[in-house]
Order: structure tokens, then sequence, then C-alpha cells
């Protein structure tokens, strides 16, 4: 080997070693972040749903949980006519917090999931609407198993159906 070409490798190796010290840079590649699993993806989409549940079971508002069904929503019917029966006894649900212990992608695609999910409501307060501060623990449920159908629209994801597993 020619004195030119051993300088030369040794100029590499020494860019290849100081590199990384100097300027955080490397010739190897970092390895690719690994995919995120739909089942995260899907978790994340569910709890962030539950939370605005959440919101406006607390607050009492119809317009809310409304928009967070698709039109028609059988599902979404249910929902509201539960919320008006408290609102009509002066009622608001604090605190609604859901536990989320299983989920699994039946079938998805670009703006639809379909989801088994298997959670429970770990702790909720009825609260007076007018007098806030009495409130009055709920009991926790058992965990129960559904079929979510969700679909993705401009203003985020909405639950289409939600049936028994």
């Amino acid at each position: 080997m020619s004195r030119s070409m051993r300088r030369l490798l040794t100029r590499l190796a020494l860019v290849d070693l100081l590199c990384p010290l100097v300027l955080g840079c490397s010739a190897v590649a970092p390895p690719p972040e690994p995919p995120v699993r739909a089942e995260v993806r899907a978790a994340g989409i569910l709890e962030n749903w539950d939370r605005r549940r959440a919101e406006a079971w607390a607050h009492g508002s119809l317009s809310e949980l409304r928009a967070l069904y698709v039109r028609g929503s059988a599902t979404g019917a249910a929902d509201l006519r539960m919320l008006r029966a408290w609102r009509a006894r002066g009622l608001v649900v604090a605190d609604l917090t859901t536990q989320l212990l299983a989920v699994e992608v039946v079938a998805r695609s670009s703006d639809r999931l379909r989801l088994r999910v298997t959670d429970r409501i770990v702790r909720a307060q009825a609260a007076d609407a007018i007098e806030p501060g009495s409130q009055l623990s709920l009991p926790r449920d058992q965990p129960s198993t559904y079929v979510i159908a969700m679909v993705r629209t401009r203003d985020g994801w909405l639950v289409d159906e939600t049936t028994v597993a």
C-alpha cells in the first residue's frame, strides 16, 4: 500500500472517530425508530375521545357530547339521553375517568377504525350542576368489552357505533 493511500485511510479513520465526539455526527446512520403499533395509536385516539367525553359530561353540555358522535349514531343518541336525564335532576358527572384495559384493532383504514376495547370507569362523581362543591362518588365500573366503530372527520375521530362484544 502506498504512503499516500495509508495517509488517506488514516485521515478517514480519524474523521470517523472524531466526528461523533466533536460534531455529534456519525458515519453510521442510527437505527430507524420502530413503527408505532396500531394498538398504541388506537389507544391514544380512544383516550383523547374519552377525555373529551368526560369534559362534555362535566359541563353537562349536550352540544359537546353530540360533537363526539357521527350524525345519526344510535350510541350517541343513547349517551345524549343519559346526559339529559342527569341534567333534568340538576346533576352532572365530574371527574369521569375511564381506564383502558385492552385495545385490539379489528379493522382499519385511513378514515375508519373498528376496535375491540375492554375498559372500565374507575372514578366519577355526581355533582350538583348549580352548586359544584357538593359531590358524591359513584361506584366503580366492572370491566366491559365493546366493539367500537370510529370515523375520522375534519373535526377528528368520532364514534359511529358501539356494540357489546
